[in-house]
């Protein structure tokens, strides 16, 4: 099952909106922006560049985002 680490932005539900459509099931891991979630190092592992939304594929090895 993907994770999806996104908030409720623009972009964000851009992504809900196509798995949906497409029947991929997913997790979603709230990322929350005005906090500064994106800035944790466990996001940071996943995207460096700190910019959500972000997909991880954790059945591959090693796991892509």
């Amino acid at each position: 099952m993907l994770e999806v680490w996104t908030w409720s932005t623009p972009n964000g539900h851009k992504v809900h909106i196509a798995l949906e459509e497409l029947g991929i099931p997913y997790k979603v891991i709230p990322i929350d922006i005005g906090a500064g979630d994106q800035f944790k190092p466990e996001f940071l592992k996943i995207n460096p560049n700190h910019r959500i939304p972000a997909i991880v594929d954790p059945s591959s090895n090693p796991p892509r985002s």
